[in-house]
């Protein structure tokens, strides 16, 4: 059980995922490529594609198996360099608030940066991620992976919520 405590509140203080200290290990994204609603194109004057666009929400976890919490995030219209998704992570009482900039925008794939000045400061939350990848799945859910080793490379699927 100390070990378990011990290793939580390790990944606490080593930033939440998502909002996590940017890492440079790995990155893990879906290789399916069945999905009809992931060639859409984008939403008119955006780069996002539409089959993104709403609000998302799933669960978190470590490359470890450690629980990383709960990512609700909403995706809206913009450009690359624009600011186009705004969420938290929420872990027990613990609530971290993120934007994200969109960094590369496929019919698939987005990959966006959480590194934001506005979010700088939470307590026990980081100053970002500079690297976390959005893949559309077959079954319409979102493949989320961050490269944030501080927070253990969390991954997770996140499910349309509107």
């Amino acid at each position: 059980a100390a070990l378990a405590v011990g290793t939580t509140t390790a990944y606490f203080l080593g930033l939440m995922p998502g909002t996590g200290g940017g890492g440079d290990s790995g990155t893990n994204s879906s290789n399916d490529t069945s999905t009809p609603a992931a060639t859409a194109p984008p939403a008119a004057g955006s780069a996002v594609p539409k089959a993104f666009l709403g609000t998302w929400q799933g669960n978190l976890t470590s490359e470890n198996g450690i629980p990383g919490g709960q990512l609700t995030i909403t995706i809206e219209r913009g450009k690359v360099g624009q600011k186009v998704a705004s969420g938290d992570i929420t872990l027990s009482a613990l609530k971290c608030r993120s934007l994200w900039r969109l960094v590369r925008a496929e019919p698939k794939e987005l990959v966006m940066n959480s590194r934001f000045k506005e979010t700088e400061g939470q307590p026990l939350c980081s100053s970002g991620s500079t690297e976390e990848r959005f893949t559309l799945k077959s079954d319409g859910s979102i493949g989320y992976a961050a490269k944030d080793k501080p927070a253990g490379n969390p991954t997770g699927t996140l499910r349309k919520l509107d």
